[in-house]
């Protein structure tokens, strides 16, 4: 179910700020790790903040996010 949801809120996240080219994104309410993972996966590069538990993301390869 963790997964499923830092999926859900990669896409939605990429949908949103994805032109900005990379963004610093709060992902207290996920489990930090499951998010990163999430990213990855949609082809972009994440950094955690050393001090809150924000991501920061960096797209890579935009034709991979445009999956739905």
């Amino acid at each position: 179910m963790e997964k499923t949801l830092a999926q859900k809120f990669a896409r939605t996240s990429l949908k949103m700020f994805g032109d900005e080219g990379s963004f610093t994104i709060d992902v207290s309410h996920l489990d930090s790790e499951e998010a990163a993972e999430a990213f990855r996966e949609l082809g972009c590069e994440v950094k955690f903040d050393e001090v809150k538990p924000f991501l920061i993301v960096r797209r890579v390869d935009p034709e991979r996010t445009a999956t739905p």
